[in-house]
């Protein structure tokens, strides 16, 4: 147990700081401890509290997926306005003109699409399944509700996949996404915040380009601000994976093994605070040390060797004083 490197080190340091006995038949908390170390971990790398202690969020760089994240964005349909629609009054099934629709027209995969309208922007159908007629081109579509208005033919229509599922593991980003057209960085925004930047009902006049922003639509789905023509485009994004399960005799804690002391201290934390030891205190303490000291190992690699120092950003050099000051006017040489 001293070199806490596994699962079970920890979870039995956890128990002996908790002042519970270590062994499968000495404590009730031997099973529960693996699951108390991966809510330490979550809470580290989440930024939620720890029981009824709140933590600083921190991007922690050990926590970052080792491979950067990847979606593809698929090219919007019908953007020169070739192909023809039919929308019915009482249906909920939109039926494609397949014999103008290329062989490579559409990739069948492209459900869960917005059908933008330019004959109308009262009604923007969702298209949740497709059912195919030749291979790669849908005969017709299934909407998300029955087509409320006179039923029509138009040409005048766009479709685009608009949820882009994230990988399985996904917790959360790590600045911004980036791909490999202007403006090269797309930032991410919350929901309401796309829809006031880029209303859906502008998309089909205004939406072909490529993303600026975008949004999360829930834990594993993501919403672009603009369509793309031409060829599938790669967005990349850096991202913090969920904290897995830990369990005795499984994988080691990614943390590093010097720091992963914090998840016992933070464990034996939980199991006080639940017992209501009045010394819980004191194990938060030796958590809290811990985290600290992470965080300045941290701040030291992203910072290099500007870390600990004050520097003057440019212009703000005071004249003829050769003053330097901070960005809200502090004399600091």
């Amino acid at each position: 147990m001293a070199n806490f490197t596994t699962v079970s080190d920890l979870c039995d340091d956890a128990l002996f700081m908790a002042g519970e006995s270590i062994g499968a038949d000495a404590s009730a908390w031997y099973d529960r401890a693996p699951t108390l170390l991966s809510a330490v971990m979550t809470a580290l790398t989440a930024g939620t509290p720890l029981a009824d202690r709140y933590l600083d969020h921190v991007d922690w760089w050990w926590a970052r997926s080792s491979l950067r994240g990847i979606v593809k964005l698929e090219h919007a349909v019908n953007v020169n306005g070739a192909e023809a629609i039919t929308l019915t009054n009482g249906s909920d099934q939109v039926t494609f003109d397949t014999g103008q629709l290329p062989s490579s027209g559409w990739d069948p995969r492209s459900n869960n699409s917005w059908l933008l309208l330019g004959h109308t922007r009262d009604t923007i159908p969702f298209i949740s399944a497709l059912n195919n007629g030749r291979p790669f081109v849908p005969s017709s579509g299934t909407m998300d509700a029955a087509w409320g208005h006179d039923t029509v033919t138009t040409s005048n229509w766009i479709t685009y996949k608009r949820d882009i599922a994230l990988p399985s593991n996904f917790g959360r980003f790590v600045g911004s996404l980036s791909c490999g057209r202007p403006p090269y960085i797309i930032q991410v925004v919350d929901a309401n915040t796309l829809e006031e930047m880029f209303p859906a009902a502008r998309r089909e006049s205004a939406g072909l380009g490529c993303p600026s922003h975008a949004c999360l639509q829930d834990e594993v789905t993501l919403q672009f601000s603009h369509y793309i023509e031409g060829n599938f485009m790669d967005v990349e994004f850096e991202y913090i994976p969920d904290a897995s399960q830990l369990t005795r005799g499984g994988t080691d804690p990614v943390i590093p093994q010097h720091h992963r002391r914090i998840l016992s201290y933070g464990a034996a934390y939980l199991i006080m605070w639940e017992k209501r030891d009045k010394n819980r205190g004191e194990a938060f303490g030796l958590f809290s040390g811990a985290w600290e000291g992470m965080a300045n190992e941290q701040y030291k690699q992203t910072m290099g060797s500007a870390y600990g120092q004050i520097t003057a950003r440019p212009g703000q050099v005071g004249g003829g004083r050769r003053r330097l000051v901070t960005e809200s006017g502090i004399i600091i040489g």
